[in-house]
């Protein structure tokens, strides 16, 4: 976002990286994405020519979930949403009693290993 005077003025860069089967090619996903997602969402008064769109910038994202991110507890969405300096309550922690356990925790598959 581009302001002027603490008011927005323009879009200025859309990054948007999401999952996808294996045989879809990144061409097909970027034009979907901005298609169906990104210009059906921003306000048109703020899109001008110079608008940067980055769609899967980083390359295929085939893996995900708990196998391609920091794992099950929680941290990656720390990282991702507070760029690595958010507090939380440790609600994922598995030191937790069960009156305390979270959904997350109550919903893990059976199969993982947990502490309680």
């Amino acid at each position: 976002m581009e302001y002027s005077y603490g008011k927005p003025k323009r879009i200025d860069t859309v990054l948007v990286s999401t999952q996808h089967a294996p045989e879809i090619s990144h061409a097909e996903i970027r034009e979907s994405v901005i298609e169906q997602v990104i210009m059906p969402t921003l306000p048109p008064e703020m899109v001008d020519d110079e608008l940067k769109i980055y769609v899967n910038p980083t390359g295929r994202f085939v893996i995900g979930g708990p196998m391609g991110d920091a794992g099950v507890t929680g941290r990656k969405i720390i990282v991702d949403t507070y760029g690595g300096m958010g507090r939380h309550g440790a609600g994922l922690s598995a030191e937790k009693t069960q009156p305390r356990l979270t959904g997350q925790q109550l919903m893990r598959p059976a199969g993982l290993p947990r502490t309680l």
